[in-house]
């Protein structure tokens, strides 16, 4: 085969990377959903419930003796937290680049480079993992994770080889019970008395008041032709400048705090969009605080080397219990590689199943 000088000698310049679809999932919760953490010790928790108590005490006539009265029950139950555990190979196209190909700083660059871009997207990975499951947890799971057999997240238990239950009560789910007792997709639905009956709901079941309400795209339209809806918004203009002019919830009406989760989804491996939050569902929420949620970090021994050490304790010293998010590498052969690993263990926990309210609110 015949080359022109210019086969030879020339070289094609290599542009500046442009990253085609924008990385990352859209995240729609509030920051306390990872930010309220709790640390525990290797994967499994027992868990120590103490309801609290409503009840009065008894009225006696004076000098009567006392009443005896029953202690306050606890109830004990374990849970497994959740693991991720990946790891990524460099090989030898990169290795031949960055230890051999000195004179052409360009191509040495983009390796080096190209390393760090993968680093970076596969942490990005976990770090959607992390969003998807929690607005999975408060959206289309309402209350439950389920995962196929690859470990990949699922919208619906149809395929799941592992389910996580938080032990949602059924009245907390669909119709509450009969909360929602008419379609918010009829203008004459009052929408305003069935929140006013869930948040009392929230009172008396728990006493955590609600304060977030995560919708689906169809709630603005929905509140935007609805007869007792339209008294709040034709009389305050903060309210209708609002949603005029985003086509979106007011964020403060009610008394809750209103969050689209219209926006939120994960890409699965096939590139098919997975919609995380239904379109009619309304969830409703207390504060995201140490008393109604954590987000669980167990532990994972990870190497601080790997050398040979002379007895058990050696080897003990050179390992680190890491909580949450782990990463380390390490040189193998036979390949020669670079082998770089990262994980973490974890669970999104819902402290107080019953004070979480997943609404369908078209029956």
């Amino acid at each position: 085969m015949a080359y022109s000088v210019a086969d030879l000698l020339g070289y094609i310049p290599l542009m500046e990377p442009v990253e085609t679809t924008k990385t990352g999932i859209p995240n729609v919760l509030p920051p306390e959903f990872w930010t309220t953490t709790e640390d525990v010790p290797g994967h499994l928790a027992r868990v120590v419930e103490m309801p609290g108590t409503r009840r009065v005490a008894s009225v006696s006539p004076y000098g009567s003796p006392p009443r005896l009265v029953d202690k306050v029950s606890l109830s004990v139950r374990d849970i497994m937290l959740l693991h991720t555990i990946e790891e990524m190979a460099f090989r030898d196209e990169l290795f031949r680049m960055l230890m051999d190909w000195g004179k052409y700083t360009p191509q040495d660059k983009m390796a080096k480079e190209e390393i760090v871009r993968q680093g970076e997207q596969w942490r990005q990975k976990h770090d959607n993992l992390d969003v998807a499951a929690v607005t999975l947890l408060l959206g289309a799971g309402a209350g439950t994770l389920w995962f196929d057999g690859n470990g990949k997240p699922l919208p619906s238990s149809s395929g799941a080889k592992l389910t996580v239950d938080q032990l949602v009560p059924a009245n907390n789910k669909n119709q509450l019970n009969g909360l929602i007792s008419a379609s918010w997709a009829t203008a004459a639905t009052d929408i305003v008395s069935q929140i006013n009956a869930i948040k009392v709901q929230a009172i008396q079941d728990t006493g955590y008041r609600l304060k977030y309400a995560f919708y689906g795209k169809n709630i603005p339209g929905y509140f935007a032709k609805n007869d007792s809806i339209k008294l709040f918004w034709q009389y305050n203009q903060a309210l209708n400048t609002s949603y005029m002019s985003t086509g979106i919830m007011p964020k403060e009406f009610l008394e809750l705090i209103w969050l689209p989760g219209q926006l939120a989804f994960y890409e699965k491996d096939d590139g098919t969009k997975v919609s995380l939050f239904p379109d009619d569902q309304v969830t409703f929420t207390p504060e995201i605080n140490a008393q109604t949620y954590a987000y669980l970090r167990g532990s994972y021994p990870v190497p601080k080397g790997f050398a040979w050490g002379g007895s058990a304790q050696d080897v003990l010293n050179s390992v680190d219990l890491v909580y949450g998010r782990f990463r380390y590498a390490y040189g193998k052969f036979n390949p020669t590689a670079i082998v770089d690993t990262m994980g973490s263990t974890w669970l999104p926990r819902l402290k107080v199943p019953n004070a979480y309210y997943f609404a369908d609110v078209t029956p």
